[in-house]
């Protein structure tokens, strides 16, 4: 959407967005059963140096 603010961060060739929002984990039911769905290729990306 117009006005949207992101990060960018450049891994290579890649450029990776990821949407700035200060309410993210507000609603704790999002985030319901999500710890469980994290697959090893996850956590290689959150491993990845900013």
């Amino acid at each position: 959407m117009a006005g949207d603010e992101y990060k960018i961060v450049k891994l290579g060739d890649t450029l990776v967005m990821t949407p700035l929002r200060n309410n993210l984990f507000d609603n704790e039911t999002d985030w319901t059963g999500f710890r469980d769905s994290v697959s090893q290729e996850d956590n290689e990306w959150d491993e990845i140096d900013d």
